[in-house]
């Protein structure tokens, strides 16, 4: 790989803005991997073993299996590789997957699991080791509900925890349930793109259309309900494709509720509020998925 550098002929020593990793610097490792930190900039050192990055990793691999040169660089009595490219942060999250199979379980069990899993997937990808971005596909794909009865399931509980969240002496709070809910959307579809998992966008998609983008505290309406249980979404990390094709959807969704009247208040706000609960109530069962991916994609 390009990005993986050889180092200056000479032994590295700690300095003040050089660290060892406290968790991946294991004392019979016999390679030393250097990253910077994304902000500091200071150099962390993971000593670690060629056995394990070979069995996960053809790149590692190929790359060990090359002769080292008398020439090569070291740290601490072992050979330094410098993972140019690398972020500490990415390259440490990679090695607590293939070290720590009780991360593993951690990271499933998140309801961050798509912003955590984002980095080591991405290095994944670089160094070829495909069991990664295949395991967060597959959790993706069971996180994100793809039929009406799927997706009423979560809404029902949604409700459920909103309501024992607003009002705790009537209504029993489950904290298991709090896994039935769906995940922060933008985060999603960043990690959906990067493992190859297109099918469940235009539901994280759905998703954001459901949320507000601003809530008024002093009223308590379905608005409230569902920003005590959802997840902010991180809209930052939308493209300006992605923005356009929300806004696009959004008014299709508005055209469509207006061409199926049905009780219309003299007030077209208020019209407008009752198109928006429908999104948030049933959205699948008045429409259904294809009709919605329609609203994102065509012509857009």
């Amino acid at each position: 790989m390009e990005d993986i550098q050889p180092s200056p002929q000479r032994l590295r020593v700690d300095s003040e803005n050089a660290i060892r990793d406290p968790n991946f610097y294991t004392e019979d490792g016999n390679i030393v991997l250097a990253a910077k930190e994304t902000d500091s900039k200071c150099t962390v050192y993971f000593r670690l073993h060629r056995s394990i990055l070979m069995k996960h990793s053809p790149v590692f691999k190929d790359m060990f299996a090359m002769p080292c040169p008398p020439s090569a660089d070291q740290y601490d009595g072992v050979p330094l590789v410098v993972m140019a490219g690398d972020s500490a942060d990415a390259l440490r999250s990679l090695i607590a997957l293939l070290y720590d199979p009780q991360s593993i379980s951690v990271l499933l069990k998140a309801e961050d699991f798509a912003a955590r899993m984002y980095e080591p997937v991405v290095l994944a990808k670089k160094y070829q080791i495909d069991w990664i971005p295949e395991m967060a596909a597959s959790h993706l794909d069971r996180q994100w509900p793809q039929t009406l009865t799927g997706w009423d399931r979560i809404a029902d509980v949604e409700i459920t925890d909103a309501l024992a969240v607003g009002d705790p002496e009537c209504y029993e709070w489950d904290d298991s349930l709090k896994l039935h809910r769906l995940p922060e959307p933008a985060t999603a579809i960043r990690l959906a793109r990067e493992c190859d998992t297109p099918q469940i966008i235009p539901l994280a998609f759905l998703h954001l259309l459901r949320q507000p983008y601003e809530v008024n505290p002093d009223l308590w309406d379905e608005d409230i309900l569902h920003a005590q249980i959802w997840e902010t979404p991180e809209r930052q990390l939308l493209t300006t494709e992605d923005l356009k094709r929300l806004a696009l959807a959004r008014e299709r969704i508005g055209k469509w509720f207006a061409s199926r009247p049905r009780n219309i208040p003299e007030d077209s706000r208020d019209f407008g509020k009752t198109y928006y609960t429908d999104i948030t109530g049933r959205p699948l069962k008045n429409w259904g998925i294809p009709t919605f991916i329609a609203f994102l994609y065509v012509n857009s």
